[in-house]
C-alpha cells in the first residue's frame, strides 16, 4: 500500500474532486506551449520504428508529483516493547 489505505486514498481524491484541487494540480502541471507549436499534426510529424522505445521521463515525474502529494500527514507510532528494571 505505497499511497496508504484505499478507503482514505479515495476519500481523499473525493475530496480534492469536489474542491477543484485535481484542476489546480493539472494546471500547475502543464506546460506553456506557444500557439504554433500546438497545431503539429501526426501526418506531418514522422518518428523511426525504434522511437517509442526511449528513456521517458514524464510518467516519472507524475508519480514525484503524485508521491509529494499523497504524503503522510502523520508519523506512525512506533511501539517499544516495554521492560521493567530489575535493579532497585
Amino acid at each position: 500500500e505505497r499511497f496508504g489505505h484505499w478507503k482514505t486514498v479515495y476519500n481523499r481524491f473525493h475530496r480534492w474532486a469536489q474542491a477543484g484541487r485535481w484542476e489546480a494540480i493539472f494546471k500547475a502541471l502543464r506546460l506553456p506551449v506557444d500557439e504554433l507549436g500546438s497545431l503539429a499534426d501526426a501526418s506531418v510529424v514522422r518518428a523511426h520504428q525504434d522511437a517509442s522505445g526511449g528513456k521517458g521521463g514524464s510518467e516519472e515525474m507524475l508519480w514525484g508529483v503524485l508521491e509529494e502529494v499523497f504524503q503522510r500527514r502523520f508519523t506512525p507510532s512506533q511501539r517499544r516493547a516495554v521492560s521493567r528494571s530489575t535493579s532497585r
